[in-house]
């Protein structure tokens, strides 16, 4: 049974659903999981999720499963993702059930939501693409994205006035 607070969420979760990511919550043997599938269409590479919704939700950091494929691998390698069992420069905690690969969760609060499970996936599986692509690590994808986005406010924040004042306009 969903609580009224996940309903509102799943119907987030509906309402976000308009791209290549589907995500959805299901119920297995009295246990709440939140399910997803992403599909990259340049690559053509499709990545099933899955994470247990704690009893405890939102107050325990839910753990998010990549369990399709079930072995990622690295760059130009036969060596993967799983066989680390963890790894900060690939943003994973310790593997999860039959060795799938669990995305880092570190910043998990009471008041984050599904929604922000899904937004987590999303930014992790590019960093993961982003590395088959040209070998850079997912640590150092995320970081780059935040030194864009804080460059990116930065800019935003400054007052257009300003702006033409100081480049010669």
């Amino acid at each position: 049974m969903l609580s009224t607070e996940l309903k509102i969420e799943e119907m987030e979760l509906d309402y976000s659903n308009r791209d290549n990511n589907k995500f959805y919550l299901y119920n297995k043997y009295g246990k709440q999981y939140l399910v997803g599938q992403v599909f990259f269409i340049l690559s053509g590479n499709y990545y099933n999720i899955q994470c247990e919704i704690p009893n405890t939700y939102p107050d325990v950091t839910p753990h998010i499963y990549i369990t399709y494929p079930t072995t990622l691998y690295k760059f130009n390698s036969q060596e993967t993702i799983n066989a680390l069992n963890g790894s900060e420069i690939y943003k994973t905690w310790r593997n999860g059930p039959e060795g799938v690969v669990q995305i880092c969760n570190h910043y998990w609060n009471s008041n984050k939501r599904l929604i922000d499970i899904k937004k987590l996936v999303n930014l992790w599986l590019n960093g993961y693409e982003e590395h088959l692509k040209t070998g850079n690590t997912i640590k150092s994808y995320l970081d780059n994205l935040r030194r864009r986005m804080k460059n990116d406010r930065a800019r935003l924040d400054i007052p257009d006035f300003i702006k033409l004042r100081f480049s010669g306009e």
